[in-house]
C-alpha cells in the first residue's frame, strides 16, 4: 500500500498490487489460461447441420470424379509411352505457343459445358 496526498491536503491510501511471483513455466501456463474474473459472456457456437447429400448429387460427383480418373489414367498410359524416333525436334518457342493453343482450347471446352 502507498500513500499519495492530492490536491485537496487528504492523504488517500491506494491499493498496489503484489508482483506475481513466477517460478516455472507451469505457473506462467496456469496464469495465462485462468478463467477471467467478472463478467463472463460465453457464446455457444453453432454448429452447422451437415446437408446430406442426396442420390442425384452423389451421381454427379461419382460421374465427375470418374472422368477426371479417366483422364489421369490416358494421360499416364501418353506419358509410359516410348517416343518414335521419326519425331522431329523443336524449339521451346513452338512448345510453349502449342501449350497455349492447348490452354485456350481446353478452358473454352469448359466454358462450353457449363453452359
Amino acid at each position: 500500500n502507498t500513500k499519495r496526498q492530492y490536491g485537496g491536503g487528504s492523504d488517500t491510501t491506494i491499493k498496489t498490487p503484489k508482483p506475481l511471483a513466477i517460478k516455472s513455466s507451469d505457473n506462467l501456463q496456469a496464469l495465462t489460461t485462468a478463467p477471467k474474473l467478472g463478467r463472463q459472456t460465453k457464446k455457444k457456437k453453432k454448429k452447422k447441420k451437415r446437408k446430406k447429400m442426396g442420390r442425384a448429387e452423389k451421381e454427379q460427383l461419382n460421374k465427375t470424379l470418374n472422368s477426371h480418373l479417366s483422364t489421369i489414367h490416358e494421360t499416364s498410359q501418353v506419358l509410359d509411352q516410348s517416343p518414335a524416333s521419326s519425331l522431329d525436334k523443336v524449339s521451346w518457342e513452338e512448345v510453349i505457343k502449342m501449350g497455349d493453343q492447348v490452354s485456350k482450347q481446353a478452358t473454352m471446352g469448359i466454358l462450353l459445358s457449363i453452359l
